[in-house]
């Protein structure tokens, strides 16, 4: 009742639960010893607090919304404390205005490092704390450590925090944004008891920054992205080769897109999970010049969306082999925000990791594969998707969908480097494509095509003439001439068999089994066929051969072939009216066909030399 105390006695931590509604209106009176009360119930006209050196700690149930004390102003507190836990701003009431304590009063109460105010009706409040530097004065490192803080402990949801040293989380914490401002070195931010870091991004443009040069912003805790906006960004801004890492024991939650910007050396790295939450969860942009990395502990097995990559930005994925990096029915889209034309680059370096698909929407899209793949679809919209395999493996395989090749027209090209064959595949037999997206696709510069099993093979073409090796019946064709559907052409044909090419055969149609010229026409056996000719002797002949002739003609030139083909050079002879005298010494013995030509014709004759 009023004007009675309650006071602790000689009990070892003595303790008042109150849990009927202003069932206490007396004093309380506490010299040298600790008191509490718990409050489980509402309770509007408590009396007044003296204190010596003990101090009374207050527990409010979270069903209680008012707890009025009498005006204290001139009640003596000594050199206790007020503690109060489960504290809310506006339901703890000393009198009816802002002078029901005084401001030394006020100094005393704790709730948990934040500084307390009190409004007009004398009501409570901690004061609002929108940013604060994280300084670590008070040597642990705790958030909850009021020593620790610039200017108090943030406590609204929109607060911002900059980080000056390395920062360990010992409570659940809601913020907008966390950054290191650089000139401090590297910071570690951490937790206790799994407690977690969730950022909402309210009023900032970037819910994590690094702004310092040639340092890390280390995280090593449970964070949750949790927006009202459709985007937040993670940003290493300053010069260096400055990183954002979410190390082993981390994770990354988000219900929104996250962009990641961080050009040059400067990269963000995710060595643990990452995942997405929500109707809206997740989806990772790669800003124009940026660079994010998966490390050798990451895993994106709760990451059920996709990755964009906006111009010139880079994806290194070290996931662990037949871990989670893009999972089936999502991509990794290829665009070019700032329309520069630069390619954007993804690095897989472990296997059977990358199980989505690949958008090519509006530039070319670099694809670096150190290890055996299992994906579903490409579709090319503008730009080129260039795949460049180095395995070592020892059964490689890059596999893609039946029909997993798509192109809005004929100048986008799915381009291999490093072809092997039995390693690339669409499907599991010779319709994966048809032969209208086979041509879409280049293999070390070469053409391909598909086997019964769905493996792509280069279509050799050795000479160049169009026609496949496989089905070339004349594999050598010089270079520039035409060829027939069996790859040969003239200079490689001989239609009638006579050991002459089409190119050089004068003759055609030879009769079967005709001995023939240089030219591929048929040598005459005798001179009975001859125009202009009389007779030839001696047969055989020693240095000398005699011709007569029919009439007195012009004798332009002689020459002889061997009965193989191979020429000789031109022969001297004398001419005495229609007599010629023809010198052959410099012949071997054998067979000839002699080759004289007039103003008039060419007569060839048949000469035997045997000396």
């Amino acid at each position: 009742s009023n004007g009675v105390f309650i006071s602790p006695g000689a009990a070892t931590n003595p303790k008042l639960i109150l849990n009927g509604v202003n069932i206490f209106k007396g004093d309380i009176n506490i010299s040298d010893k600790d008191f509490t009360i718990l409050f489980n119930a509402n309770q509007g006209s408590v009396g007044e607090l003296t204190m010596g050196s003990g101090n009374l700690n207050l527990s409010l149930d979270a069903s209680v919304s008012e707890v009025a004390f009498a005006d204290n102003s001139s009640s003596n507190w000594g050199d206790g404390k007020v503690v109060i836990s489960g504290f809310k701003d506006n339901v703890i009431r000393f009198g009816t205005s802002s002078s029901g304590i005084t401001s030394e009063q006020l100094n005393k109460i704790d709730i948990g490092g934040t500084e307390v105010v009190i409004n007009s009706s004398g009501k409570i409040a901690g004061k609002v704390i929108s940013q604060s530097t994280f300084t670590n004065a008070g040597g642990d490192m705790l958030w909850s450590n009021v020593n620790n803080w610039s200017n108090g402990i943030p406590n609204i949801s929109s607060a911002k925090v900059i980080l000056n040293d390395s920062l360990i989380i010992d409570k659940d914490v809601e913020i907008a944004q966390i950054k290191l401002p650089g000139g401090f070195g590297s910071v570690h931010v951490s937790s206790i008891d799994n407690k977690s870091l969730t950022l909402n991004g309210t009023g900032v443009n970037a819910v994590i920054q690094n702004n310092g040069s040639n340092v890390d912003l280390r995280f090593e805790l449970d964070i949750k992205i949790r927006s009202n906006d459709s985007i937040e960004a993670i940003q290493v801004n300053a010069g260096g080769s400055s990183r954002i890492i979410f190390r082993k024991g981390s994770s990354l939650d988000s219900d929104r897109l996250i962009s990641i910007t961080a050009g040059g050396d400067k990269y963000v790295m995710i060595n643990d999970i990452l995942s997405s939450s929500g109707l809206f969860g997740g989806g990772v942009t790669v800003m124009p010049g940026s660079k994010l990395v998966f490390g050798e502990n990451a895993s994106n097995k709760d990451y059920s969306t996709y990755f964009t990559l906006l111009g010139n930005a880079e994806l290194i994925s070290r996931i662990p082999e037949e871990d989670f990096f893009v999972k089936s029915d999502f991509y990794i889209k290829s665009l070019d925000r700032n329309n520069k034309g630069l390619p954007n680059v993804v690095t897989v370096e472990n296997g059977y990791t990358m199980r989505g698909s690949l958008k090519v929407d509006s530039v070319d899209l670099i694809l670096n594969l150190h290890a055996s793949q299992h994906m579903e679809v490409i579709e090319l919209t503008s730009g080129n998707l260039i795949l460049n395999f180095d395995s070592a493996a020892e059964f490689p395989e890059v596999t893609f969908l039946h029909d997993g090749l798509y192109s809005s027209n004929n100048s986008n090209r799915f381009i291999i480097n490093g072809f092997k064959e039995k390693v690339f595949r669409f499907g599991s037999d010779s319709t994966g494509l048809s032969s209208e997206k086979l041509a879409l696709i280049m293999a070390d510069s070469s053409s391909v095509g598909i086997d019964g099993q769905g493996y792509l093979y280069i279509i050799v073409d050795s000479d160049g003439d169009g026609v496949i090796d496989s089905e070339d019946l004349c594999p050598d064709t010089p270079v520039g001439e035409s060829v027939d559907s069996d790859g040969c052409s003239s200079s490689q044909k001989d239609s009638d068999g006579d050991g002459v090419t089409d190119n050089l055969d004068a003759c055609p149609n030879t009769s079967a089994g005709a001995t023939v010229d240089s030219s591929g026409c048929e040598i005459p056996l005798s001179i009975e066929f001859s125009n202009f000719i009389n007779n030839v002797y001696p047969i055989p002949a020693d240095d000398i051969v005699t011709i007569e002739l029919k009439e007195n003609l012009e004798v332009i030139d002689i020459n002889v072939l061997g009965i193989n083909g191979a020429t000789t050079n031109k022969l001297p002879f004398a001419k005495k009216r229609n007599r010629l005298n023809v010198k052959v010494s410099n012949l071997s013995d054998g067979i000839y066909i002699m080759n004289i030509t007039t103003n008039k014709d060419i007569q060839k004759v048949k000469v035997i030399i045997k000396r």
